[in-house]
């Protein structure tokens, strides 16, 4: 009987522990630096993503850069076994040219550096969509797939105008009154009318 009464007086705060257990088991979140995916996205965009499951050609991951030492927001170019090419021409997997309607400068290819490069098993090739303005798999190779940490599934900022900093401030404060009503409730006697 006691058991059942704690759950009944803390089921909002049990439901909120397994709603936060329940998102970070499955989703994550990430915040865009810099202008590298830009126009797709902008700097301190807050991205939802999945946790790793499928990667595809044409995923926005976020992924582990050991030599940057950071997280870096990048699409995915090429997995395991596709070959890559960068040339005077464009973009190239596999030999079939790739139409990007997302990358800021058309052009990007005549300044960039000349890749031919087959991605090895278990890597990806990631490169920014301001590939002017990206370091990615041009200069640090491809990246490990278990060093991806999620794939992008949407813009939290362009959706919902939520921050990192902002979002997290809210959920701070949702905590803190929640504390205190609780503490106000323990402290004046606070009860329900029983009939």
């Amino acid at each position: 009987m006691r058991i059942r009464k704690f759950l009944i007086k803390y089921a909002w705060f049990l439901a909120a522990v397994l709603i936060v257990l329940g998102y970070f088991a499955l989703f994550r979140t990430a915040e865009v630096s810099g202008s590298s995916m830009e126009p797709t996205y902008h700097n301190k965009d807050l991205l939802l993503m999945r946790r790793v499951g499928h990667i595809a050609r044409g995923d926005i991951v976020a992924v582990y850069s050991e030599k940057m030492n950071e997280i870096l927001c990048k699409r995915v170019i090429g997995i395991e076994g596709d070959h890559i090419v960068v040339n005077s021409d464009g973009l190239f997997a596999n030999d079939e040219k790739v139409t990007e309607d997302y990358v800021i400068r058309e052009d990007w290819y005549t300044v960039s550096a000349i890749v031919d490069y087959v991605v090895p098993a278990g890597e990806i090739f990631v490169m920014g969509d301001n590939r002017v303005a990206s370091t990615d798999s041009r200069v640090l190779g491809s990246q490990p797939v278990s060093s991806v940490t999620g794939v992008v599934l949407f813009n939290m900022t362009k959706t919902f105008g939520f921050r990192r900093d902002a979002l997290i401030r809210a959920v701070v404060v949702l905590l803190v009154c929640s504390l205190c009503c609780d503490v106000y409730k323990r402290l004046h006697g606070v009860t329900k009318n029983k009939e």
